[in-house]
């Protein structure tokens, strides 16, 4: 399973090689994006334009989309002081 940053970097590759997929994804992002899986309630949460020369941009502000990532971060089992710690008394 993909998450948000894999979804997204697929999208912008997909969109960099093929000019139909840019163009819908230019045309109309939030109905695009949804249709990759990604759900953004409002529109103005995006920002997306295109520089021939230097590819496609796509800004999402993540705090209002509904994907979440199939992979969240786990705790370690112990604090990274531990590590800190142990190496002091190494030297």
């Amino acid at each position: 399973m993909q998450g948000l940053t894999e979804k997204i970097s697929a999208i912008i590759s997909e969109a960099n090689r093929n000019e139909a997929i840019r163009n819908q994804l230019l045309k109309d992002p939030v109905t695009f994006l949804k249709a990759k899986g990604i759900n953004v309630p409002d529109p103005s949460y995006v920002d997306i334009s295109y520089t021939p020369g230097y590819g496609l941009f796509l800004g999402i502000d993540t705090r209002f989309i509904t994907e979440v990532s199939q992979n969240p971060m786990q705790p370690k089992d112990k604090d990274i002081n531990d590590d800190h710690f142990r190496d002091c008394l190494h030297y």
